[in-house]
Order: C-alpha cells, then structure tokens, then sequence
C-alpha cells in the first residue's frame, strides 16, 4: 500500500516486501564518492545484521508520473545513485539502519528525509514541482561553459543541451560511441566478455595506448565498468551536457538539476583539467 502525500508534505515511504515482486525491471548502477565516510548510520539493526538491497521510486507530487535522472544521495555515506528513465533506482549493500536521503531533480523541490531501511522494502520518494525557466537557466550557464572549455589545457569534445536533445537513440553510450571521437575497446581480453553487451565499453585507444575510461556525473566519478554500465539508463534528450576529455580518460555527464545548482550558486563546476 502506498501512502498519500500532498506536494506540500513531500514524503518517502518505505513499502515493504516489494522486492519479490520487481522482477524485470531496469535500475541504473550506484556510485561512491571517494573519501566519503565507511559508515555513519544514526540508527543500526544490530551490529551484525546485514546489508540489503533497496529499491526505490522518484514520482512527481502532482501527477505521480516517473521522474527520471533525478539524484538520489545517502548523505551520511555520500553514495550517489541517478533513477533510470522509469524512476526507479536501486542501492546495493546498503547497511541497514536510518539514514538521510537527499532527492534532487531540475524543476522540483529538494527532497531531504531520513528513513529507516530493512530487507524488503521500497524507497518512495515524491518531489514536489517548482517552475523554472529553463531558457533563461541555460543563457546564464552555456557562456560560462563555453569559456572553461576553452581555456582547458587539453582537447574537450562536447555535447550541449541542443544537440543532445535531438539525438536518435535513448541510450548516452551509444550516442557517444556513434560520435566517432575514440575507438572503444574493452580494457582487457579476459573482460572484453562481461564488457562487449555494453554501448560503451570501459577502455578506449588514445595515441596507440589502451586507456580507461572515468565517467563523471554531475561531478561525482564512477570508475571502471560501472561508470560505463551507469550510462545505460541515461536518455542524451533529457541531460544538459556532455563532455569527453581523451587525454584525462574523462567522460563527464550533467544533467539539468545540478547545473541549476551551478547557476544559483550551491555548487560550482570542476575545472576541465586532468586530475582535480
């Protein structure tokens, strides 16, 4: 059962045995910060229960359609997780106990709630709508880009919102592959098996050497072949930019909440350098 929640009391309400019932559907992959802390749980099952798998769901307040690419943090942890195009999003190895999730998405309210988490349940989340003038937002962010790609040290290839937005396929990875800016290999024989399913494997050739790919969303890296399987539930039409540094083995993705963040001051871009 789901329990009702007004736009104005945004709410997460946790459903219990829905695991059993979620076979099928598609979840995009989790990533950590580095340098976050191990654990911080305010409130913990005992000191050897184990970790669990949590699924969870991002819909609009209002009309309880899906909210895809929304950002959905454990703060004390400072894991990062995107839902996929259906608003679904799944957190692994999650330690059971209470702790603070902040939900983010350009155009909405900020969501930040404690829940308690346990085996089986469902992490719902509904974000209240806040109109934004999205034309105005990109004419205050693009020039700024425009001028930190061009005093990078290094060469940029990049994908604003325009041509993103009329891109064919609804997959980024194969947006990129298709972009003919690399040759995409996986990083070694004995993975090109678990890799060679993907749109964009994890390695590609730069100057006649294999070098592997970091992806970066909305600042926060994925390393290895879980950046690239990240990539998998990100539609190009619905992000702001994206941006493939061949000399840094950096592919950064940014969506639209976290350059609204960007504009209003609450975060900043990197710079477009090698090893910030």
């Amino acid at each position: 059962m789901i329990a009702s929640t007004s736009a104005a009391q945004l709410s997460a309400t946790l459903l219990s045995n829905w695991l059993s019932t979620s076979a099928g559907l598609g979840f995009c992959m989790l990533a950590t910060v580095l340098g976050a802390p191990a654990s911080s749980a305010q409130e913990v099952e005992g000191a050897d229960a184990p970790a669990v798998t949590l699924i969870g769901e991002v819909r609009d307040a209002l009309s309880e359609s899906p909210v895809p690419d929304a950002s959905v943090t454990i703060v004390e942890l400072g894991r990062v997780v995107l839902t996929d195009r259906n608003g679904f999003f799944r957190i692994d190895s999650l330690p059971q106990g209470t702790w603070t999730f902040r939900t983010e998405h350009l155009g909405y309210e900020e969501n930040v709630e404690p829940s308690t988490i346990g085996p089986g349940n469902l992490l719902l989340v509904r974000l209240a709508p806040r109109p934004i003038e999205l034309e105005g937002l990109y004419a205050e962010v693009a020039s700024g880009m425009r001028r930190r790609r061009a005093s990078a040290p290094s060469q940029i290839w990049a994908w604003d919102r325009e041509e993103l937005s009329e891109a064919v396929s609804a997959d980024i990875g194969r947006f990129i592959r298709t972009r003919g800016v690399a040759s995409w290999v996986a990083c070694s024989a004995s993975r090109a098996a678990d890799t060679n399913h993907l749109d964009l494997p994890n390695c590609f050739i730069r100057k006649g050497r294999v070098r592997v790919l970091t992806v970066y969303v909305d600042e926060v890296p994925i390393p290895g072949a879980q950046g690239t399987s990240t990539l998998w539930a990100m539609d190009p039409r619905d992000l702001w930019a994206v941006e493939f540094l061949p000399d840094c083995g950096q592919l950064r993705v940014y969506t639209e909440w976290f350059m609204e963040a960007v504009r209003d001051g609450r975060t900043r871009l990197a710079p477009a350098l090698c090893g910030w």
